[in-house]
């Protein structure tokens, strides 16, 4: 007849994404009382992070890679991958993470592929917690071309926050671009479409004063990739 400490060493399985308590109870024939014995178990399991989003774009210096995560609870780092047949990954860059976060917080993490391959690539992003466990994001598709890229300015910077002027040295007159401001949670608060003129420069003016602190300003435009740049509003 087993014993209930071989019982419950069985049916302890290890389990990597959960957190779980059970009771096992045994009954044993034979002897004095009425041979009924129970015992708890408690697995607890750190559950992985939530990875909000993940995106690789075009810029001056290559193709930019983000990623913003939350409830982070013991990750170790992040790793970046690229390939350009499916199959043969190269690393592109490694980032400490910040380890863990409080619950609905989130983080925002970035690097710069210098050297990207010319075409079409795909980026992935490795989760590697502290005990050595990992996860993939999806991929995302980036092309590459060596096309000159635009530069992406604010001005006055920083600002009132009562409006954008924004200035896109490299794009023709004409040229259509999409603009959208994102604050610190990486919430987006202002999406646009424009149409650059021949100064190169255009006001967006804002519905409502937007409040004190830093945005990330990123401009698209369709074949010459995307530009990001900090928005300081005091």
């Amino acid at each position: 007849m087993p014993t209930l400490s071989t019982l419950l060493r069985g049916l302890l399985i290890p389990c990597a994404l959960c957190f779980f308590s059970f009771t096992v109870s045994a009954q044993f024939g034979g002897g004095n009382g009425d041979g009924f014995g129970s015992a708890a178990a408690t697995e607890e399991v750190i559950m992985p992070l939530d990875l909000i989003s993940f995106d690789a774009t075009l810029a001056s210096n290559g193709v930019r890679v983000e990623w913003t995560t939350e409830n982070e609870s013991a990750t170790s780092h992040f790793v970046v991958e690229r390939t350009a047949d499916g199959t043969t990954y190269t690393t592109i860059g490694t980032l400490d993470a910040a380890g863990y976060s409080m619950p609905g917080d989130r983080l925002h993490y970035s690097l710069v592929d210098g050297d990207p391959v010319a075409g079409t690539a795909l980026y992935r992003l490795q989760s590697v917690d502290l005990d050595g466990t990992y996860e993939y994001s999806d991929l995302v598709e980036v092309r590459y071309t060596t096309q000159t890229a635009f530069a992406l300015g604010v001005y006055p910077n920083p600002g009132t926050g009562s409006t954008l002027n924004v200035s896109l040295s490299g794009l023709p007159a004409g040229a259509a671009a999409s603009v959208h401001l994102f604050d610190q949670m990486g919430r987006q608060v202002i999406t646009q479409n424009l149409v650059t003129t021949s100064a190169r420069s255009v006001a967006i003016p804002l519905a409502g004063r937007l409040p004190a602190g830093t945005y990330t300003l990123r401009v698209q435009h369709a074949t010459l990739g995307t530009q990001t740049t900090l928005v300081v509003v005091q």
